[in-house]
């Protein structure tokens, strides 16, 4: 090993803690537990009594969540994995040799939240609060279309709603003895990071946006207006994510 390798890792192994709110990191457990929950089962629970206005507003939620899982995707997701897939704390193989590693894959946003210090916290929680409420809202739009009773309908919004929130438990009881130079972290997080957007790019394009435009035949008979409406709510749920980007 090279004296710049040897320098390089020795900067990795002493990682300087960040000041740490345990009870901040608690509070978030329940605000995106509120949040996922609000989004979900809103256009669930007012899946009956849709029409007019109301089916109107609740498709728009909709392509704003589309919007929102796309930007979350290519620019909180893969950007992160890339970085940390390219690390110098790494091994050769992954920042000089091969620097695609991030693109084979693209979840557990809520580990990452949870070990977080307080510098870069209050920005994350805010992308994920609403990245949380609306990508549960097209979830639940797409659920509420079901032809299943409601208690299976939300039996099924179960898993989106506890899975981020379970996520943040792990991530502060990692907290103490995480460090996000140090090989293992650098890998496992940059991996669920490309593993977590390639999912999302795969259901915003093949299950939100295929399904309900491309090949949807009741698409092309709406009003152009209504069109219209639907793809500015995509845009503006992209233009929102990304600008909250800058800061998370």
């Amino acid at each position: 090993m090279s004296l710049i390798e040897e320098s390089s890792y020795t900067w990795c192994d002493d990682y300087v803690r960040e000041s740490y709110d345990q009870s901040v990191h608690v509070l978030s457990v329940f605000l995106v537990l509120t949040a996922s929950t609000l989004g979900t089962l809103t256009p669930i629970l007012q899946g009956q009594k849709k029409g007019g206005n109301l089916s109107l507003l609740i498709n728009c939620g909709k392509y704003f969540g589309t919007g929102v899982i796309l930007a979350t995707a290519f620019i909180h997701m893969l950007p992160g994995a890339v970085q940390m897939l390219t690390s110098p704390c790494l091994p050769k193989a992954f920042h000089s040799q091969y620097t695609a590693f991030a693109g084979l894959f693209a979840m557990l946003a809520g580990i990452t939240l949870g070990v977080t210090g307080d510098v870069k916290f209050a920005g994350l929680l805010c992308a994920l609060l609403l990245h949380q409420f609306f990508e549960g809202f097209a979830l639940g739009a797409r659920i509420s279309e079901l032809g299943i009773s409601r208690l299976k309908k939300l039996y099924m919004s179960l898993a989106f709603i506890l899975t981020t929130p379970s996520g943040i438990i792990i991530g502060i009881m990692l907290a103490s003895s995480y460090n996000p130079n140090s090989r293992a972290a650098l890998v496992v997080q940059g991996t669920l990071d490309s593993v977590s957007a390639g999912i999302l790019i795969y259901a915003a394009y093949a299950n939100l946006l295929a399904a309900e435009v491309t090949n949807n035949t009741s698409f092309r008979k709406l009003p152009g207006r209504t069109k219209v409406y639907y793809f500015l709510s995509i845009y503006v749920g992209v233009v929102i994510m990304a600008s909250l980007g800058r800061w998370a």
